[in-house]
């Protein structure tokens, strides 16, 4: 495991992964990251420049989240799934969500898209960064 952890860069999580894969079944991650720590070994090591916090900071205002939900709801036909798409605007937690479809398809989805672009673009929120830091990796 000191091997993988030095010529890999791998953090413990993976490396008892890899463990098992080569059939070693009975260690734990807490005995993977106990050793490598004995070893002066990070058990978490960095893995680019900069932390997720730091890379979400930087690029807030042109993060968006989609979502593609159901909710079953009452109608005069009796209990039907709708289905709905939802953005959310990390940098200023602006959320639009699309009407609502009993029947999605990619022709309904490409609709929503497109309005959704209209609606965002309307909202001056961007989708592009003249920013490029290197993105840090999980």
């Amino acid at each position: 495991m000191l091997k993988l952890a030095r010529e890999n860069r791998w953090g413990y999580t993976r490396i008892v992964a890899e463990l098992r894969k080569l059939g070693t079944k009975s260690v734990s991650r807490q005995t993977v990251k106990m050793i490598l720590k004995e070893h002066d070994i990070d058990p978490g090591p960095k893995r680019g420049k900069g932390s997720w916090d730091e890379f979400l900071k930087i690029h807030a205002d042109t993060l968006w989240q989609c979502d593609f939900l159901s909710k079953p709801m009452w109608t005069a036909k009796g209990l039907v799934d709708v289905y709905l798409l939802v953005f959310l605007h990390l940098g200023s937690c602006r959320v639009w969500i699309s009407p609502s479809t009993v029947q999605p398809d990619s022709a309904w989805v490409s609709l929503q898209a497109r309005n959704f672009l209209m609606v965002a673009e309307d909202m001056g929120l961007s989708f592009h960064s003249d920013r490029h830091p290197e993105r840090p990796q999980q």
